[in-house]
């Protein structure tokens, strides 16, 4: 232990990753007290949540200055010099190599969203893995409703019912969530309570807010607890409830509750899909309701909404058009929807 630690020590400036070989400690523990196979059973849920502590632990071990110590030669080289039995190397060559399945999905992911399409050939060599590796990530994409199966590739499943996982979203439209986010801060004040929403849009926003003082921001959101962590001055309330796997987002009955107990000065929230006659919707259920509590739990609501959510329909009716105060967006409107926000008295904000 006392190796692999002066090891990430020596290499590592990130003062972050730093604060984490505490939490490798704790971690080994539990290598040394269940052995591998627990471990492995316990990482894998983790992951499957995206787990930002286990993120954590990884780049601990494979990171320094930027670059990945334990990807090609230097994984030689790592566990050459701790042995592959090493009950923290060890332990995470494994959460390693589960990493970069899910990245390489995601990533598969992303391209499919800015491509459309996707070719196995081109993937085996962009990734440096065997093209049968890459025919079972499709095959669980498709599983997952994500990708559509076709000769030599896939193709994107344009089903705007179907949910993008969370880390996937957070990296589309970029420049527009942070344009957005700016236009939300101009508009919140020193001293506020806010409640945010679990959605990629709202994480742009709490990073935005940062320059203020003495907020209290509620949310169902653990990306958002997590950036603003190390914020001083503000309060910082959870609302607990049931994780939602691939969502970072606690929903459910115990969540709408906490909601409920408060009343904010404004909510902030974003949508799967905005409808001129069904207003704001959801694709699943559980979010609607959590944004039907927030929307009773406010004075001011805005509205967060990129101009692709426009004109879309989604499972489940989260609020009418008249519960929202402003709309925020990315690029102007139509005519047809800055008419119809002119007559529910709602303002409508873009860059």
């Amino acid at each position: 232990e006392t190796e692999s630690e002066a090891f990430v020590k020596e290499r590592t400036s990130n003062e972050r990753v730093l604060k984490a070989l505490d939490r490798l400690k704790k971690v080994e523990q539990i290598v040394a007290m269940y052995g591998y196979e627990q471990y492995i059973t316990v990482d894998l849920s983790m992951l499957s949540n995206y787990s930002y502590y286990t993120g954590v632990i990884f780049r601990a071990y494979t990171y320094g200055n930027g670059e990945a110590l334990a990807s090609g030669g230097r994984y030689d080289g790592l566990v050459a010099q701790f042995g592959k039995d090493a009950p923290a190397i060890g332990a995470v060559i494994i959460v390693d190599q589960l990493m970069l399945a899910l990245e390489r999905r995601n990533l598969i992911l992303e391209k499919l969203q800015d491509e459309k399409r996707v070719v196995v050939s081109e993937l085996s060599q962009m990734y440096g893995v065997s093209e049968e590796t890459i025919r079972r990530d499709l095959d669980k994409l498709e599983k997952e409703g994500l990708a559509i199966k076709s000769y030599g590739g896939a193709v994107i499943n344009e089903d705007v019912s179907i949910d993008l996982p969370f880390n996937v979203r957070k990296n589309q439209n970029v420049v527009g969530k942070q344009k957005m986010a700016e236009i939300v801060a101009s508009l919140v004040h020193d001293g506020e309570h806010l409640l945010l929403d679990a959605s990629t849009t709202a994480v742009f926003v709490a990073k935005a807010l940062k320059e203020k003082e003495r907020l209290t921001v509620i949310t169902n959101s653990m990306e958002i607890l997590l950036e603003l962590a190390d914020v001083s001055g503000w309060n910082i309330i959870s609302t607990g409830g049931m994780m939602k796997e691939g969502y970072l987002a606690f929903l459910g009955s115990r969540t709408e509750e906490v909601i409920r107990s408060y009343f904010a000065d404004t909510v902030i929230f974003s949508c799967k899909a905005l409808d001129e006659k069904l207003g704001v919707m959801e694709s699943q259920e559980a979010f609607g309701t959590a944004k039907k509590a927030m929307l009773d739990s406010g004075r001011k609501k805005i509205l967060v909404v990129d101009n692709t959510k426009f004109d879309q329909t989604a499972f489940s009716v989260a609020g009418r058009l008249r519960d929202v105060d402003i709309v925020v967006t990315d690029v102007k409107p139509s005519e047809k929807w800055l008419k119809l926000f002119e007559e529910e008295g709602v303002e409508c904000r873009y860059p």
